[in-house]
């Protein structure tokens, strides 16, 4: 399996537009965007910046938007951080790269041996690709997304039970 080649940008923070995460919104009625900065949240009235760090907080029994640093080598950590908090009974809808290839995909999302995503995990494809807004005063050239996109929804199994999550100490 590879890592998600990822071209060189000038920035990782990369919003959701509002018209993309609306219908999602009316959906699941997100209580929590657990990664996001001032510009680019999708729910100010509670959210986690980095220097909270969404990765060490609690997200038991809400229902968590996150669109994690693109660019970022992180993605495994959220993916674990949210299937730890849906056995704490959060719902988590993840934004993510659609590279069915990668390591993350296959260790948290896909079933290899039933050939589905794994119990507890909806996976949705998004048909063509999501123009992200742009970091406040972004500078460098913007070429568009260059990967496909899906959400990968986490929901509690077992609320209660609780399985440690290997990235996040929890």
């Amino acid at each position: 399996m590879t890592q998600a080649y990822m071209p060189e940008s000038k920035s990782t923070e990369w919003g959701t537009p509002r018209r993309v995460f609306d219908p999602w919104n009316s959906e699941f009625n997100f209580t929590l965007d657990v990664c996001a900065v001032d510009w680019n949240t999708k729910v100010p009235a509670h959210w986690f910046s980095p220097q909270v760090d969404g990765l060490r907080q609690s997200w038991r029994g809400e229902r968590a938007w996150c669109n994690p640093p693109y660019g970022s080598k992180n993605i495994a950590q959220w993916l674990a951080k949210a299937v730890a908090e849906a056995n704490a009974g959060a719902t988590s809808v993840l934004l993510l790269p659609n590279t069915t290839d990668t390591q993350w995909f296959h260790e948290f999302v896909w079933d290899a041996g039933d050939n589905r995503p794994r119990r507890g995990i909806e996976v949705r494809f998004i048909k063509g690709r999501i123009n992200f807004d742009l970091p406040p005063g972004f500078d460098g050239r913007k070429d568009g997304n260059v990967k496909g996109s899906m959400l990968v929804i986490t929901r509690p199994i077992v609320p209660g039970i609780v399985v440690p999550c290997q990235f996040c100490g929890k």
